[in-house]
């Protein structure tokens, strides 16, 4: 959630790294990418 709410700040993926203790900006792109598969499939499931 943390991630989500500082990327609608407007912080990029190295800054959130970065004030989410992560080693890189690797780390918070493939959490975005699980959150994106997990949101298509709740759209594809709802019937969205």
């Amino acid at each position: 959630m943390a991630i989500l709410e500082l990327r609608v700040e407007g912080y990029g993926c190295q800054e959130i790294a970065d004030k989410l203790g992560y080693k890189t900006h690797s780390g918070v792109v493939k959490r975005m990418e699980a959150i994106k598969r997990r949101f298509i499939q709740y759209e594809e499931e709802a019937g969205r």
